[in-house]
């Protein structure tokens, strides 16, 4: 999972560098003051700060992205399928056969449903990881990998993801 730390391990300029809780007691006789350093809070993607400025990318954006992988040719076939280049188990593994067997075999838009899938939403399964979880029919989800599973967003700067990361939605609050 991807997770940005606040605190210790990161700059002034992003966050304190530690928290502190302080902790004042009076009585009749005296005056106690306790102060604990907290561990640096860590902000995952699931952050609802980083979640609130989430909106999934422009297709154009996605377009740009197919142009780099594949010359937008969005019927690409074999084991990197489709206009966006998509590993045929990724596009099993996020949902991807509710639309097609084979990312070559999806419309457009449904390849870019299961990118923004992958690299924003993750995807809720139906399958369970353990007997418990079954028992308690909890289903595993799969977590966003984000954006730089994409050699070509990885390599071009010009493809920088349009969300912001975890770090920067924290400074914008």
């Amino acid at each position: 999972m991807l997770a940005v730390v606040v605190g210790a391990e990161a700059s002034a300029a992003t966050a304190p560098s530690e928290t502190m809780e302080t902790t004042t007691t009076t009585t009749s006789t005296s005056t106690t003051t306790t102060t604990t350093t907290l561990p640096p809070k860590v902000y995952t993607p699931f952050d609802p700060v980083w979640l609130a400025t989430l909106k999934k990318p422009k297709d154009s954006y996605w377009d740009k992205v197919a142009q780099c992988e594949t010359r937008q040719n969005w019927q690409n076939k074999g084991q990197w399928a489709g206009g966006l280049g998509i590993y045929v188990r990724t596009w099993k593994n996020f949902g991807g056969h509710e639309f097609a067997n084979h990312p070559s075999k999806a419309t457009r838009e449904e390849q870019i449903v299961i990118a923004n899938r992958i690299a924003l939403y993750g995807w809720q399964t139906s399958s369970y990881l353990t007997y418990e979880d079954k028992i308690n029919d909890r289903p595993f989800f799969r977590n966003p990998v984000g954006f730089y599973g994409w050699g070509c967003i990885k390599q071009n700067p010009h493809l920088k993801p349009p969300v912001p990361s975890p770090r920067q939605a924290r400074k914008q609050q």
